[in-house]
């Protein structure tokens, strides 16, 4: 009974330690700076606050909002945001522009992009997650 106490007690203390060791804690919008662009990830969604963006040099502060990993990659395309073809759990990534690296939760990134006018997406492409719906149009100018 004695050891089934203390193995109880040391599983416990693990899985407490695993929830707060290293996490790094979201940013909130006040720390994205002025004139960039936050882009929230979070389960199944892609959020950018405006479909239409101006064209240039664009800053984005990529949040991951959602409890698993995501990353962020933006595609040049004129295919609607639910068709782009797939391949092993992943959208084909046709016509890249730039991407995050994958993020932990609460994590974030800045990514500085130059956009010509056009058709973009914007997806996370981990596996399985631009199926499930993580992915958003915008057009640029």
């Amino acid at each position: 009974m004695r050891g089934r106490l203390l193995l109880i007690a040391v599983a416990i203390a693990l899985v407490s330690a695993a929830c707060t060791s290293g996490a790094v804690q979201p940013t909130g919008p006040s720390t994205v700076p002025a004139g960039a662009i936050a882009v929230d990830l979070s389960e199944w969604h892609v959020v950018v606050p405006r479909s239409t963006l101006q064209t240039g040099s664009l800053t984005f502060v990529v949040r991951n909002t959602g409890s698993i990993a995501h990353d962020l990659t933006i595609l040049k395309t004129d295919l609607p945001a639910d068709q782009l073809p797939q391949e092993s759990g992943k959208a084909r990534e046709d016509g890249k522009v730039a991407g995050t690296t994958s993020l932990n939760p609460g994590q974030s990134a800045q990514l500085q992009v130059t956009l010509p006018p056009g058709n973009y997406v914007f997806i996370c492409n981990e596996v399985g997650h631009y199926a499930l719906g993580m992915h958003t149009a915008v057009k640029v100018g």
